[in-house]
């Protein structure tokens, strides 16, 4: 269904490294940040064979919403960059754990008749790191939505 997965991307003008495939997502990291028990930033790819068109995606952005719903929280969730064409959505989100907290932009559209979600995760290490998630949303989530929705590489 899909070429095979490159060894590096750009990503908001910085290469990503391949690193792992977890839960069929394919992990990049920075080239800096090789270690996945202590990387700051991260991006992934899933590929969903149930989107095929445009008319399947609200549906699979509306379930993987769902899903997401309880697991952490969300900040932001757009159909766009036109709401009466919705061929891409967006996610923002937040997770914390004992150990750090996250900041997820999920990316969810077609592309060669599939699903494709992107996610770009940023991680701030220590116990509730929470007010440093939504600090670090309100400095950087605009830039990164625009760079998540022209990121055009896979």
């Amino acid at each position: 269904m899909h070429a095979a997965k490159p060894p590096a991307v750009t990503f908001n003008g910085d290469e990503y490294a391949y690193r792992a495939t977890e839960s069929s997502a394919h992990q990049y990291t920075p080239t800096d940040q090789a270690d996945l028990s202590s990387y700051k930033d991260m991006i992934s790819f899933t590929f969903s064979e149930e989107v095929k068109t445009k008319s399947d995606l609200k549906p699979f952005a509306e379930k993987f919403l769902a899903a997401y719903n309880g697991k952490g929280k969300i900040i932001k969730a757009i159909a766009g960059p036109d709401p009466r064409d919705p061929s891409l959505f967006l996610l923002a989100t937040m997770t914390t754990s004992d150990k750090s907290s996250e900041a997820n932009m999920f990316l969810i559209r077609v592309e060669n008749e599939a699903g494709v979600v992107m996610n770009y995760s940023h991680h701030i290490y220590g116990k509730d790191q929470s007010k440093a998630v939504m600090d670090w949303f309100n400095a950087n989530g605009h830039k990164m939505e625009s760079t998540l929705m022209s990121f055009k590489e896979w």
